[in-house]
């Protein structure tokens, strides 16, 4: 049976998603409908991609994410597809950093494992280490030698639907499908109240939350400061990037966080003259508040906002 608790390793990053993509040698990726049992394996035949254009026609395109979305990761947007509340994370779930929904909240708890794929249920993605990779909701399941699923690979802002194995090599070549528990098929508000209470609860959470918002008072004063959690921290990131980055995966980080001193994100960045998070803030729905009578409009084209196709992953 798959641990919920499983670690979970660095995800992945455009240099190594763009090598995985370029890579010619193919490989044959065992189809583990079951992998810490006996069930048979099932040998997927050998795949040459021959270049990166070819991989990418095995994907179809569902929905690009847009500036103003916040779908989250892989995790997050498999779990509310799941849930019923695709792109409404940022409002239901008050969490601060992606992987805390199977390590805080424990997901996988209102699951059962099962033998094959089925239309809807989680697909899980490890590697022999049982590290959790990536999650996925299949889609269609035309054979027993067939499946496909649907999901976002990190940041990318694509959600796309593709064969199982039509995935970066860092997601792992192992596969468990998980469905959900009987009780809970039609009642997954339930999940959502107990996900809700768990991170609501959880000093963990809190603790990154707090982090977070502290980063983003410094962006909003225009101070670029270094920080693990935005990824990458050589000086040539702006803080438009680093910001959509933490807005885009952290989506319990409230567009109106405020500074010791009530000041929200948009009033200090319309202070420190910072253009691009202000036409950010704006765009993910940032509130006015009595500080913000200023009605001119700010908003303009910035070069660090035509980059969102490359945001780092995870």
């Amino acid at each position: 049976m798959f641990s919920p608790g499983a670690l979970i390793t660095d995800a992945p990053t455009v240099k190594n998603i763009r090598n995985d993509l370029s890579y010619l040698e193919g490989r044959i990726a065992p189809f583990r409908y079951n992998p810490w049992s006996k069930h048979p394996i099932l040998i997927h035949k050998h795949k040459l991609w021959k270049n990166k254009n070819d991989f990418k026609s095995k994907l179809t395109l569902i929905k690009k994410e847009q500036e103003s979305d916040r779908f989250g990761n892989c995790f997050i947007f498999a779990a509310t597809e799941i849930l019923g509340i695709t792109g409404q994370a940022a409002n239901k779930l008050p969490i601060s950093h992606p992987e805390f929904i199977i390590t805080v909240c424990n997901f996988l708890q209102y699951f059962d494992q099962i033998p094959m794929p089925k239309p809807g249920c989680l697909a899980v993605y490890s590697d022999y280490t049982s590290d959790i990779k990536h999650f996925a909701v299949v889609t269609q399941v035309p054979n027993k030698n067939t499946c496909y699923v649907k999901g976002k690979w990190g940041s990318c802002p694509n959600i796309d639907e593709h064969e199982l194995f039509c995935t970066p090599k860092i997601y792992g070549d192992l596969v468990s499908f998980h469905e959900l528990l009987p009780q809970y098929r039609n009642n997954t508000e339930t999940i959502l109240s107990f996900i809700q209470k768990d991170l609501n609860e959880s000093l963990e959470n809190k603790k990154q939350m707090i982090k977070l918002e502290q980063l983003m008072i410094q962006f909003a004063h225009n101070n670029n400061i270094a920080s693990k959690l935005t990824d990458n921290n050589t000086p040539e990131v702006s803080i438009y990037i680093r910001s959509l980055y933490l807005f885009k995966n952290y989506l319990g980080l409230d567009v109106n966080t405020c500074d010791d001193n009530g000041k929200t994100l948009l009033t200090l960045a319309k202070e420190n003259n910072n253009i691009p998070l202000l036409n950010l803030l704006l765009a993910m729905g940032a509130k006015h508040n009595e500080q913000d009578n200023d009605t001119t409009d700010h908003t303009m084209e910035c070069d660090d906002q035509k980059t969102i196709d490359y945001l780092p992953l995870h």
